[in-house]
């Protein structure tokens, strides 16, 4: 059995807290991302984004 003190759980808890704060600026910038791409081939059009994406595939 594992004997916990206050102080190991109050630094767990810190990092845990450091984490959310890191994870939520990456998914802020994903939100972004997804935001400007969305944008950007809302001006193209689907048909757009899928030549796009076949001509990337095709390494073109």
């Amino acid at each position: 059995m594992t004997d916990y003190q206050f102080a190991d759980v109050e630094a767990h808890g810190g990092t845990i807290r450091a984490q959310a704060v890191s994870l939520e600026a990456k998914h802020q910038a994903m939100v972004r991302d997804a935001v400007a791409a969305a944008d950007f081939w809302g001006v193209a059009g689907s048909a757009g984004y899928t030549a796009f994406v076949t001509r990337r595939q095709a390494g073109l």
